[in-house]
């Protein structure tokens, strides 16, 4: 990102360089041809636009978050349009650029000299607007995001309070029909001749204590509303305050709503220790005694390590706290659902998790790599969705890792009672049960992975397993 940055921030200066010095010969044909192309584009809006939309570029690069802000960008673009616009109004022919000549050109036989004028105020209007305004609302679209304030109007006295916060009222909804008559409820109540004592208002402060706990749960009433603006304006001017109350209770209530809305429900998860569908190719092994060879003896397994014993206890407290941080993780990104099983591996457990109907499975198979930085976890794998079942299989590392040993795959009951001479151990599935396969059912085999991944212990565990069921007269290695 950083170096993002540096390049951008080197191109803008070279393109300003070349558009100042154009005529000099320092900067090169390449940078005679971008000076001349901005000028005559531009007029002498050239000598400054590159300054004026770096800023919005470098915000854009810097923080992930401020790309959702569209007025914000919206205003610059607006505010550059204006700038070309005035030039061309006020600038000798000669001196505008392109595009400022086009937009005259245009827009002048319908509107005329004065329309033009009245259209530049409104574009520059719209620009002061989208920049300046810390909370605008467009018909249901909210954005907040770091703005310059309106100005306090003190020097006008109450008055110019009220202007200030009918003004941000009428921006804040454009189109709420009782937006002024909220705004001016306080100046048309009647004023007692003598003054009132003022309270002190509490400002409300949410410190390890539960947000529920600190938000009302009535709304507020208009009278309480037009009061709550009056005291957030007035700590405003004396600046005793950087959070007025309202934008306190604004931002409280919403998160209250995000938080009620993302409890988890769900308290009959299913914790599965044996898969169908494991246990279905387990039930195709074909069982028997294997013909022992009469002239050679078979290898010991004491050769190989012996497996500590340990029990396998499944931890449902752990178990639910991840079930817990997952869906809370997965509400930040919009994607509801429920998790209706899980099981726990010896490398990984596995959330089965349901989305809900309007959740596109792509929308979740795209945050792989956010889920994995969100739960502070090396990688995570999502299977979505799991094929015959409308669930999405999201597996993630466990905590502890547990190693697999060769000798308990080959001591395993399931090993020992196969038949064919072909039997090869593989490790254990995904709840920990031994697995094993048969490779006269395996015509073609590959095996693939990442480095570090397994595939050469895999390949020697298969190589052991058949040397520990066959004689050299029965088994040849080919390669």
């Amino acid at each position: 990102m950083k170096i993002t940055i540096i390049i951008t921030a080197i191109l803008f200066i070279y393109a300003a360089f070349s558009t100042i010095y154009h005529d000099t010969g320092l900067i090169g044909d390449i940078g005679k041809k971008i000076g001349e192309t901005n000028l005559s584009l531009f007029g002498h809006v050239a000598y400054i636009n590159l300054f004026i939309l770096f800023y919005p570029l470098y915000k854009l690069y810097s923080d992930a978050k401020v790309r959702k802000d569209i007025d914000f960008y919206l205003g610059w673009i607006l505010l550059f349009i204006s700038l070309v616009l005035l030039s061309a109004l006020v600038l000798e022919p000669e001196n505008v650029g392109f595009l400022g000549t086009q937009i005259v050109a245009f827009l002048q036989p319908l509107i005329g000299k004065a329309g033009l004028w009245l259209f530049w105020l409104m574009v520059t209007a719209l620009a002061t607007v989208f920049i300046i305004d810390d909370d605008f609302n467009f018909s249901g679209f909210d954005v907040k995001a770091p703005r310059l304030s309106l100005p306090s109007f003190s020097w006008i006295g109450t008055t110019g309070s009220v202007l200030k916060s009918v003004l941000k009222k009428i921006f804040t909804n454009p189109f709420s029909s009782s937006a002024l008559e909220d705004e001016m409820m306080p100046v048309l109540e009647p004023i007692d001749e003598k003054p009132k004592r003022k309270t002190a208002v509490k400002r409300s402060t949410v410190k390890n204590t539960p947000i529920k706990k600190a938000i009302p749960k009535k709304p507020l009433s208009k009278s309480e509303k037009a009061l709550a603006e009056e005291l957030s304006l007035r700590s405003y001017e004396s600046k005793e305050s950087e959070n007025p109350v309202i934008d306190t209770l604004k931002e409280s209530e919403s998160v209250t709503a995000v938080v009620e809305e993302n409890v988890v429900h769900n308290t009959n998860v299913q914790i599965v220790s044996e898969l169908e569908e494991n246990s279905k190719l387990m039930n195709e092994i074909e069982k028997g005694k294997v013909a022992k060879p009469k002239n050679f003896k078979l290898p010991k397994l004491d050769f190989l390590q012996k497996a500590p014993k340990t029990t396998k206890k499944v931890n449902e407290a752990e178990i639910d706290r991840k079930i817990e941080e997952l869906l809370a993780k997965l509400a930040q990104f919009r994607v509801d659902g429920d998790v209706v099983r899980t099981y726990s591996g010896p490398l990984v457990t596995t959330f089965e998790f349901k989305p809900a109907p309007n959740v596109k499975v792509s929308k979740i198979l795209g945050l792989q790599d956010d889920l994995a930085m969100a739960l502070s976890a090396e990688t995570i794998r999502i299977q979505a969705p799991i094929p015959g079942r409308d669930v999405v299989g999201i597996e993630i590392p466990n905590e502890s890792i547990d190693t697999i040993y060769l000798r308990e795959i080959l001591e395993s009951d399931i090993f020992k009672e196969s038949s064919s001479p072909l039997t090869v151990a593989l490790g254990k599935d995904i709840v920990g049960n031994p697995f094993i396969t048969d490779i006269k059912k395996l015509p073609h085999l590959l095996i693939a992975g990442t480095t570090g991944s397994g595939k050469s212990v895999g390949i020697n565990a298969m190589i052991l397993s058949l040397l520990y069921r066959n004689d050299p007269d029965q088994l040849k290695l080919m390669l």
